[in-house]
């Protein structure tokens, strides 16, 4: 399941509070059972090849951002933040105006109400 997800999913679930305590559980539970570590093997190479950087990033923008371009505050702030995350998590926006230039191409004034 691992192997195939998307690079944000994949970094959303490792940078989880937790996430080493489920490793070892994963681990335990591999080794008591069916002994298929193929899950748990993909999950360490991950967490050893990428930085605490690339995992979890800083932000490129923000409910400000959002409001600046012209949005309500709302539910829909969170929704427009996380796609913007999922983007960068997963290598396609690298900085705050293609952040914003997203927003504005796949979210237009028209539907910032």
């Amino acid at each position: 399941m691992a192997p195939r997800m998307r690079p944000a999913t994949l970094k959303r679930m490792l940078a989880e509070d937790g996430f080493d305590e489920l490793m070892e559980v994963a681990f335990m539970d591999a080794m008591a059972s069916s002994s298929y570590l193929g899950f748990w093997h993909f999950c360490k190479h991950a967490m050893s090849t990428m930085t605490a950087q690339e995992i979890r990033p800083p932000r490129l923008i923000g409910g400000d951002d959002l409001k600046e371009l012209g949005f309500t505050p709302g539910p829909r702030f969170k929704a427009i933040l996380k796609d913007v995350e999922d983007q960068q998590l997963d290598g396609l926006l690298a900085n705050r105006d293609d952040a914003l230039e997203y927003v504005r191409v796949h979210y237009g004034p028209n539907s910032a109400a």
